[in-house]
């Protein structure tokens, strides 16, 4: 091909990349001074979603409806759970002593987010530069500005007659409020562990994983690291931010694992423009547009300095979801979302209240590039009964009604549902018991380039396409801080079915064989020393095997390489245990 040619398209590039970043800029600017007209009285700032001792207890104070709570949608802003704990104080009466002391416990540690937006002679008597060695932070105050900054510290041992592994964080995370406006936060971290990868795209679990990167291949022991860099601008109102962010995320109530979007700690996370809307108890909103990996290649680059760099397929995402609260403890939710390839940006997907299946692109976009997967879903949560939490999520991409009314049509669907009984009939006591299904091809697409993932990793239910999977669980709390939780998890996996590329395939029967199956029991017990310092040990009797299946590509032993650490192989019995600081 000639020079000129290859430079016309670089320049080419060059020009749709720059004209990209100038849209993204003016919409930028305009969704900014649009938020500014309103006025101004709390930031948002997001809780780790990994930080399950304050979720957990405010899901608690909920099913035994001392708070109202919509639990459909994670991470929780800091400044609504100071507003749930400031709600759950004025029903002291009506919780456990327990409660009560975890109740001052977390109160103390949110304090600081239940009461910006001071007028200026109360901000003045606040002026603050200190360093607290329970919790670990560092905090400034001043007039206009507010500062914390903690460390991140995890070390996790695990043992069994495979190995044992070490897994372990490192970092740093801080939060800044500036004046009645904007917010930003920032986490950075390295996770290192030796000997084997616990998660990579495909495995069956829920363990910490992303773009592991091999210390050194000389050495005979093996260590990977990977860096972990999240964070987020805001600019908010009374009912409402914008911003820009990249953090973990969960769709869909569940107490083992969601199944509408599930970008937690096992997978990557990827940038995002954000709006989220909350005008009372009754209704919230919540929108992004992210800019995923594909990780399909699209052309090899080569560079003196870089040999055999990839040029990948553009791939983003954007989704909506709505949720009321129609009567007290009852909250529905509802919202779409599309994966997209395109050249750049579509603006059309940058609306937030879009339904986005109605957005199909014509022969001539698909000629050039622009393909799109559409998904649908809903989530009902209801705590009406006392100490009681029903829950059910309904996920479908590709959707056609029409198949609905074909017995031999199949649509790709995942359901999820289950409950949780609270403080009932014994206090301190909770059992829970959850089940999913989804059917083959879910979150897949015969077009590889926009399936329901992110960097290959799966961004619904980490079982993926069919797949069942039945969670119990019985844990007590005997007093504050201490937890013990008794678990029981069966999770099969059906017969292997790809997407053939270009190929539309809706007749594939669900589960007609058992490839590979994973069942487990677990005790663990866990003490919070504060609000975000814990020390945990577990103890797992799994069972994790392959099945050779006549007509299948792999073979038993294959089955359990492809789903699953050869850690966990077997019948074993692992101990693990750890200490973290979040």
């Amino acid at each position: 091909m000639p020079d000129g040619h290859l430079q016309g398209e670089a320049n080419q590039q060059v020009i749709d990349a720059t004209d990209c970043h100038m849209r993204l800029i003016a919409i930028s600017v305009l969704l900014f001074l649009a938020a500014g007209a309103a006025p101004l009285q709390a930031q948002f700032l997001p809780e780790r979603v990994d930080n399950e001792g304050i979720y957990d207890f405010l899901d608690e104070l909920a099913n035994n409806q001392v708070i109202t709570l919509n639990s459909s949608v994670r991470p929780y802003s800091r400044f609504v759970i100071a507003e749930k704990l400031r709600e759950a104080a004025r029903r002291r009466g009506s919780m456990t002593m327990r409660q009560r002391h975890m109740l001052d416990m977390y109160m103390g540690a949110f304090s600081l987010y239940g009461h910006l937006g001071f007028p200026d002679n109360h901000r003045r008597a606040m002026l603050s530069n200190n360093i607290s060695l329970l919790p670990p932070a560092y905090q400034f105050r001043d007039r206009r500005l507010t500062i914390q900054a903690k460390p991140l510290l995890e070390a996790h041992h695990h043992r069994n007659t495979h190995g044992e592994i070490t897994h372990t964080h490192i970092g740093v995370q801080g939060s800044a409020v500036i004046g009645r406006s904007w917010s930003a936060w920032v986490s950075m971290q390295q996770i290192s562990q030796s000997d084997e990868i616990l998660t990579r795209p495909g495995f069956l679990n829920r363990n910490a994983g992303g773009a592991w990167a091999q210390e050194d291949e000389l050495i005979e022991d093996r260590y990977f690291r990977l860096t972990d860099m999240r964070g987020g601008l805001y600019y908010s109102w009374d009912w409402g931010h914008v911003g820009f962010e990249k953090d973990h995320l969960a769709w869909g109530d569940h107490y083992h694992a969601p199944n509408i979007l599930d970008v937690g700690p096992t997978n990557p996370t990827y940038p995002m423009l954000s709006l989220r809307l909350r005008t009372s108890e009754r209704f919230s909103f919540h929108y992004h547009h992210g800019w995923l990996n594909s990780m399909e290649v699209r052309d090899t680059l080569v560079f003196d300095s870089h040999p055999d760099r990839y040029d990948y397929h553009n791939k983003f995402f954007a989704t909506n979801i709505f949720t009321v609260m129609p009567v007290e403890y009852l909250h529905l939710s509802a919202g779409n979302s599309i994966v997209y390839s395109a050249s750049n940006i579509y603006v059309t997907n940058l609306i937030p209240m879009m339904v986005f299946r109605v957005e199909e692109p014509t022969a001539g976009e698909i000629d050039s590039g622009h393909l799109n997967n559409t998904t649908f879903f809903v989530n009902v949560s209801s705590r009406q009964l006392p100490n009681t939490h029903l829950y059910a999520s309904w996920f479908a991409n590709s959707f056609k009604p029409s198949r609905l009314f074909d017995g031999d049509l199949l649509n790709f669907t995942s359901a999820t549902m289950g409950g949780r009984l609270s403080n009932w009939p014994l206090p301190n006591t909770d059992l829970t018991v959850e089940f999913t299904r989804t059917l083959p091809k879910t979150y897949d697409h015969r077009t590889p380039i926009i399936t329901y993932a992110h960097e290959k990793f799966n961004m619904g239910h980490y079982m993926g396409p069919n797949a069942r999977l039945l969670y119990l669980s019985l844990g007590t709390q005997p007093w504050a801080g201490l937890q013990l939780r008794l678990c029981y998890k069966d999770a099969q996996k059906g017969n292997y079915l790809p997407h053939e590329y270009g190929q539309m395939q809706d007749q594939e029967t669900f589960m007609e064989d058992v490839t590979w199956r994973n069942t487990t029991w677990s005790l663990k017990a866990s003490y919070l020393l504060h609000s975000n310092i814990g020390i945990y040990a577990r103890l797992r009797l799994m069972d994790v095997r392959g099945f050779d299946v006549f007509g299948e590509p792999f073979n038993a032993q294959e089955f359990e390489e492809k789903y699953g650490p050869a850690f966990h192989h077997g019948e074993t019995t692992t101990v693990n245990f750890g200490i973290f600081i979040r």
